[in-house]
């Protein structure tokens, strides 16, 4: 019996692929406790596994995604189970753990006086999205394979899309660690990731709506070993009181104001978004809506983009039989735009117009 025996001294050829970023991690995690039962069919060793702090190991065939074994305040211990044979097997016992998203998209963030702030640790460095499951078992097989034995209680904090100011409180999440495990749909046999059934959307920074979607889904939302993939679809068909000077007057400070929304302190009446993720890119992007710039009383139909650094684009979308758009300010000026572009940049909302007044 070991009060304390650190896996640097008891298993000296841990395997390469299983080392943690920080080798010294071995020192920090060991056996406090073991029996062995051996004959000429077994072998077999039970006992306990402590830790001092937390330890963050690869996943094979999961690069963007470490496992995490969580401490609580001086040794955290886990009962074990080490077979060699007849089969080779490793279980850990009553287990809290957590999936690290290391390549993601996806920004943790949490609600500041009702607002989605990104969350930081108190080094300043950004918090990382961390998918807990608690009380759970977990086997490692032979071949390198991952098994969670029992249904864990799984949570996700919310999370953001890069920069876009789009958040996802996440639900319904499903693991993939096994590769013998039937695959998520459209998936191929030996997926490893999350699949993620439901989610809720929310509109913060640049682009607000104080509406709900009349209709929203989350499908195929996937997290593997090339990060985020799935499609985000949502539709607006409220009529929104759409009164220019009051919704102009309620964002003006760059806030989301109190009639359907903005897009950078712009009023900006939402319809429609669709966003196609795969592998952490934006494949498609397309936000439509009703945007009114100032000194304007007329709205614009748009289309907005993001852009792979998360940047907003937005074009002209709805125009008269001849391809033109005309803007009014009544008993002043009106404005034939041949051709419309918006774009953001440092957090600054530039509009570029061309045509006769």
């Amino acid at each position: 019996m070991f009060s304390f025996a650190p896996f640097s001294k008891t298993l000296p050829k841990w395997p390469q692929k299983l080392l943690p970023e920080d080798s010294r991690a071995l020192e920090e995690i060991g056996f406090t406790d073991f029996d062995i039962v051996q004959d000429d069919e077994a072998y077999e060793t039970s006992g306990k596994i402590g830790w001092l702090k937390e330890i963050e190991l690869p996943l094979p065939a999961l690069d963007s995604v470490s496992l995490v074994l969580l401490h609580n305040n001086g040794m955290t211990e886990v009962a074990f189970t080490y077979r060699r044979r007849p089969d080779f097997e490793v279980r850990l016992v009553n287990l809290n753990v957590s999936l690290r998203l290391k390549k993601s998209l996806l920004r943790r963030v949490h609600l500041v006086d009702g607002k989605w702030e990104p969350m930081l640790l108190p080094d300043g460095k950004p918090a990382p999205v961390d998918i807990t499951l608690g009380g759970t078992d977990v086997s490692l097989t032979a071949d390198w394979d991952i098994a969670v034995i029992n249904n864990p209680a799984v949570t996700i904090p919310a999370v953001e899309l890069g920069t876009t100011g789009i958040v996802l409180e996440l639900s319904e999440i499903e693991l993939y660690l096994s590769g013998k495990q039937t695959p998520p749909p459209g998936e191929q046999q030996g997926f490893k990731g999350v699949f993620i059934k439901s989610a809720e959307l929310h509109l913060t920074g640049g682009l607000t709506s104080d509406v709900a979607p009349d209709n929203f889904s989350a499908s195929d939302l996937l997290i593997g070993s090339s990060g985020i993939s799935g499609t985000i679809t949502a539709t607006w068909n409220s009529n929104v009181n759409t009164n220019v000077a009051a919704k102009f007057a309620a964002a003006g400070s760059g806030g989301g104001g109190g009639q359907g929304g903005s897009l950078f302190g712009i009023p900006f009446k939402l319809k429609s978004l669709e966003l196609e993720l795969k592998h952490n890119q934006f494949q498609r992007s397309a936000i439509k809506g009703e945007l009114t710039l100032p000194f304007f009383d007329s709205p614009a139909d748009v289309e907005v983009s993001i852009d792979a650094d998360g940047g907003f684009a937005v074009e002209l979308d709805g125009t008269g039989p001849d391809g033109l758009k005309t803007l009014t300010k009544p008993g002043i000026l009106e404005l034939t735009l041949d051709s419309i572009g918006f774009k953001v940049k440092g957090g600054e909302f530039e509009v570029k117009l061309s045509g006769a007044v």
